[in-house]
């Protein structure tokens, strides 16, 4: 590609752009396909997943199951979907918010 003569590119410096251009492309990619998932557990990386359509947009997820919820989930309730589980742990948080709220 930098050499010149017969069957070279004789590109020289202007393989910068070549190199630069393929950055580019990977800056891109990465941006629009590749989710945030630092911090989160493999239960909340696959909420994310299921939760959010855009890769730009999972930086601001929160995730609602926790791997303790997960755990939690009895032997024979293990068939149970991360709809279900994310339910029961929201019914868990707002059940604990209403009796901290009580003993005020």
């Amino acid at each position: 590609m930098v050499n010149s003569g017969p069957g070279n590119a004789n590109l020289q410096a202007k393989v910068f752009f070549v190199w630069g251009g393929c950055c580019f492309i990977c800056i891109f990619f990465v941006w629009t396909m590749i989710y945030e998932t630092k911090g989160l557990s493999l239960e909340q990386v696959d909420e994310l997943y299921a939760k959010v359509g855009k890769a730009w947009q999972s930086k601001g997820f929160v995730p609602t199951v926790s791997f303790q919820d997960v755990q939690d989930v009895s032997a024979n309730a293990r068939s149970q979907s991360l709809a279900d589980l994310e339910t029961n742990a929201m019914r868990k948080k707002s059940v604990a918010h209403n009796e901290g709220g009580m003993n005020m």
